[in-house]
């Protein structure tokens, strides 16, 4: 089980995360679905990356091209499973 005061002070201090922010994204996590959120709770405890691809996009390619923080990478991957048309046309504005 994810520890999410740990996690959420590790956004505040290691991902610059405004206390706010560290917040409403938690709550997002807590809603994931239960694979993505098993993934992230092994990335946390061993800092290793699944390399599970959806839609053609892994977590290092989300973190890489993209420069979203690891949490937002899974949330992302999370995401392109529930909407993948739609969180792809918002990838792809935001790599331009």
């Amino acid at each position: 089980m994810i520890d999410f005061v740990a996690l959420k002070e590790n956004m505040i201090k290691e991902q610059a995360y405004s206390e706010y922010s560290a917040n409403q994204t938690l709550e997002k996590v807590k809603k994931m679905n239960q694979i993505t959120l098993d993934e992230l709770e092994h990335c946390l405890k061993t800092g290793v990356h699944t390399g599970r691809e959806v839609e053609g996009y892994t977590i290092t390619v989300l973190k890489e091209r993209y420069g979203l923080k690891t949490v937002a990478a899974y949330l992302t991957l999370d995401r392109l499973m529930a909407e993948p048309e739609k969180i792809k046309v918002i990838l792809e504005r935001g790599s331009k």
